[in-house]
């Protein structure tokens, strides 16, 4: 005669051993594999893409069109000997009454070579400009603050950086690295003289 009371305990016993079974690959951790690769030797920040100053661009209704800040994050592990702002730069025409901050400090001025562009825009073939920072005690792991600035008695009354990035390098350091890549968009294919605004 068949036994009941145990094959009705047998599903259930099966369900409590698929339920462990989810359980356990739920609380399993991913593999290393699974994570972002980490690069020796240099790290860089994430990217502001546009960062423009002054009413022309910022309007005059903006609370402080003279001064524009925006925040990147860059972490990493060993001891920097070496760090830059990375950008382009556009509408400035020249260097004076044009400062760049980092965490408050300035730590550089428009270089005035780039006044033929006037879009914060994809830059593609083209080399972006460089800044050092001589400082290496201004940079945090974790969030920091560019700032741009522009003199308000100028007669031009727009300048701005694009596709900015903070990047440091030394023997043992190890971090994140991002690469840009301009991804032009697909709405303004319509119009003549397409230069990636918008991507």
């Amino acid at each position: 005669m068949p036994d009941f009371k145990r094959n009705c305990r047998l599903p259930a016993v099966a369900g409590l051993a698929a339920a462990l079974l989810l359980l356990a690959l739920f609380l399993t951790p991913a593999p290393a594999a699974a994570a972002a690769p980490l690069a020796a030797g240099a790290a860089s920040s994430s990217v502001i893409p546009c960062l423009p100053v002054g009413p022309d661009y910022l309007g005059f209704g903006h609370p402080s069109p003279y001064s524009m800040q925006l925040d990147v994050e860059l972490y990493w592990s060993g001891t920097p000997t070496a760090a830059s702002l990375v950008a382009y730069e556009y509408g400035a025409g020249g260097s004076f009454g044009r400062r760049i901050y980092l965490n408050g400090v300035e730590i550089g001025r428009a270089t005035g070579t780039r006044n033929a562009e006037a879009l914060c825009r994809g830059f593609d073939g083209r080399e972006p400009l460089t800044w050092p920072i001589t400082n290496l005690s201004l940079l945090k792991p974790g969030v920091n603050t560019i700032r741009i600035t522009l003199d308000s008695t100028l007669t031009d009354k727009s300048w701005g950086l694009s596709r900015v990035q903070l990047e440091v390098t030394g023997g043992d350091v190890v971090g994140r690295q991002y690469r840009q890549v301009t991804v032009p968009s697909g709405y303004y294919f319509n119009w003549t003289g397409y230069q990636n605004e918008g991507s």
